[in-house]
């Protein structure tokens, strides 16, 4: 049976935190999202990086990859309404 290091093969280390504290994170926006609820309060930009960081411990190349097709920093950048969290 293979451990869950196996399925993130570039982490830094095979401490089950480095992956299951941006997963649980990533649960709980995810939960937000479906459930409709509010999200201008969220630190949107600190999910976006826990998101890249995860595709970054399964496989480096990808991240360059969706940082250039990705729309979601522009749409953070040119948000007119101040949010409390970047």
């Amino acid at each position: 049976m293979a451990d869950l290091a196996g399925g993130f093969p570039y982490a830094p280390d095979r401490a089950r935190t480095t992956i299951d504290a941006p997963v649980t994170r990533l649960h709980l926006f995810r939960n937000r999202l479906a459930h409709h609820e509010r999200i201008w309060t969220e630190p949107l930009t600190a999910r976006y990086e826990d998101i890249l960081g995860l595709l970054h411990h399964v496989e480096p190349r990808i991240v360059e990859w969706v940082r250039q097709e990705c729309r979601v920093p522009l749409l953070l950048n040119s948000c007119p309404i101040a949010r409390p969290h970047p």
